[in-house]
């Protein structure tokens, strides 16, 4: 991030601020970009199959958070997964 400094009775140029005011959407959408997906590691299929008394319209609300889950604790790879 590029951050002009201005002394005491100094105002920002106007390059300065137009600068700084187009550096933060762009800043955004990099990281937005750069951002990983999160791995499937059970789809809401498979969790039917798992545990059949999961209502089907209930699978897509806990498949999501269930992934998060796993990837929060190192189940990373199929062996942990197992």
């Amino acid at each position: 991030m590029l951050v002009a400094l201005s002394l005491p009775g100094q105002q920002p140029q106007a390059d300065e601020a137009a600068v700084a005011a187009a550096a933060a959407p762009a800043e955004t959408a990099v990281a937005a970009a750069a951002a990983p997906e999160m791995p499937v590691f059970i789809t809401p299929e498979q969790l039917g199959e798992i545990v059949p008394q999961i209502p089907a319209d209930k699978l897509h609300m806990i498949a999501g958070p269930l992934n998060a889950a796993m990837v929060n604790g190192g189940i990373d790879n199929p062996l942990r997964k197992a």
